[in-house]
C-alpha cells in the first residue's frame, strides 16, 4: 500500500468512485506542474518568462471549460503542449500578417470557440445537461472577456500580448474543432 492509500483510509474514505476521482485529480496535478515547472525554466532561459506567463494564464482556464485534443500518453501531452507553447511564443509574433487579419482569426476563432464549447472526452465526460450549460455559459463568458481584452490590449499598443492572444485563441479553436471531429468519427464506429 502506498502513502496515498493510507491517507485516504486514514480520511475515511470508503466510496470507490470518490477514491478514483482524488487519485486521477492528485495525478493532473502532479503531471501538469512538472509540465509548468519544466516549460517555465525553458522560457525563462530564452528570455520569454512573462509571454509564458501570459499564455499560460490565459489558455489555462479557456482549455480547462472548453475541453479540446488530449493525447494517451503523458509525454505525448507534454511535448504537443510544449510544441504549442513554443509555437505560440517563439514563432506566431514573427510572422508578418496585417492587422485586419488578426481581427479576422480573432472573430473567427472566438465565435468557433462560442460554438462548440464544451468538447470532453470520454476519460473527462460532462454528465448532466445543467453541468453542461453551466461550463457553456462559462466558456462564452471567458472568451467573450478574453475578446474584448484583446481588444483594449490592440488600443493601448501592446502588439506582442495582443498577437500572442489572438494565437492562443486561434491554436484552441482548432484544437476544439478537431476534437469535434474526432468525437463524431468515434461515434459512428461504437
Amino acid at each position: 500500500m502506498n502513502k496515498l492509500d493510507e491517507i485516504i483510509i486514514n480520511a475515511g474514505i470508503k466510496d470507490r468512485l470518490t477514491i478514483v476521482k482524488i487519485k486521477y485529480g492528485l495525478e493532473i496535478v502532479r503531471t501538469e506542474s512538472v509540465k509548468i515547472i519544466v516549460m517555465s525554466v525553458f522560457f525563462s532561459l530564452i528570455g520569454q518568462a512573462l509571454p509564458f506567463l501570459f499564455v499560460l494564464l490565459t489558455l489555462s482556464p479557456l482549455r480547462c471549460l472548453s475541453g479540446g485534443m488530449h493525447l494517451k500518453t503523458k509525454m505525448g501531452c507534454f511535448l504537443f503542449s510544449f510544441a504549442i507553447y513554443f509555437y505560440l511564443i517563439v514563432a506566431a509574433p514573427h510572422f508578418d500578417i496585417p492587422t485586419i487579419v488578426y481581427f479576422s482569426m480573432l472573430i473567427a476563432s472566438s465565435l468557433v470557440i462560442f460554438i462548440f464549447s464544451p468538447v470532453f472526452t470520454k476519460n473527462r465526460p460532462i454528465k448532466t445537461t445543467n453541468r453542461f450549460e453551466t461550463i457553456r455559459l462559462a466558456t462564452r463568458i471567458l472568451i467573450s472577456i478574453y475578446f474584448i481584452a484583446l481588444i483594449i490590449l490592440y488600443l493601448l499598443s501592446i502588439p506582442q500580448y495582443f498577437i500572442l492572444g489572438v494565437w492562443m485563441i486561434v491554436i484552441q479553436s482548432i484544437q476544439l474543432v478537431l476534437a469535434v471531429i474526432k468525437k463524431r468519427g468515434g461515434k459512428k464506429h461504437d
